[in-house]
């Protein structure tokens, strides 16, 4: 993948995101490994209006390539993913409404959904860590061991995957498995 290719990608990612909802304001973060380079959203950008100018290359230490915009304040959380998971190509953080909700909640992401098992399998919740800090960084890289994505508790979801386009699709369908499990149980009480 070139360096050009990557920008693009996480530009047409950021516009999916935001259109559909998962990220609002300037909240989330992408990255696409090429390499030995991380090239990752800035911080305080809007998704759904990115520039190449927005996305910034990191080594894999996670120290910036170039002078300009500054990397999204969970960098570390992509770089431990990336040393966790070196088949993993794409991370995309996003605070999607109905899956933030469970990590608000304390509560794992339900597999009650035929498609949440066979796709996602197990998306658990991590433990509490403020965003942006080694500690988050350290578990999701954790996590990404075992696991497609992750709830990020009182923050947002995490998901990875080996291209961009999937992340952003396991990204998609964690928020479409905590929207129908939450109507669903909400009928279940009703009945």
């Amino acid at each position: 993948m070139t360096t050009e290719q990557a920008v693009n990608d996480i530009i047409a990612a950021g516009r999916c995101l935001y259109q559909r909802g998962l990220t609002a304001g300037t909240d989330g973060n992408i990255s696409v490994r090429c390499g030995d380079t991380v090239f990752i959203t800035a911080s305080g950008v809007s998704k759904g209006r990115l520039t190449a100018a927005d996305i910034v290359p990191l080594d894999l230490d996670g120290r910036p390539l170039t002078c300009g915009a500054k990397p999204s304040s969970e960098a570390a959380l992509h770089i431990y993913v990336y040393r966790n998971r070196p088949d993993v190509g794409a991370v995309v953080h996003a605070h999607p409404p109905f899956a933030t909700a469970y990590a608000l909640a304390g509560k794992d992401l339900p597999q009650d959904l035929v498609e949440a098992r066979l796709m996602l399998g197990k998306i658990p919740l991590l433990p509490f860590a403020e965003a942006g800090t080694l500690r988050l960084a350290e578990q999701a890289g954790e996590a990404a061991r075992a696991y497609r994505g992750a709830l990020l508790a009182d923050h947002g979801a995490a998901a990875w995957d080996r291209q961009l386009e999937t992340a952003v699709c396991l990204m998609e369908a964690i928020e479409q498995v905590a929207k129908t499990s939450f109507y669903g149980q909400m009928l279940r009480r009703e009945i």
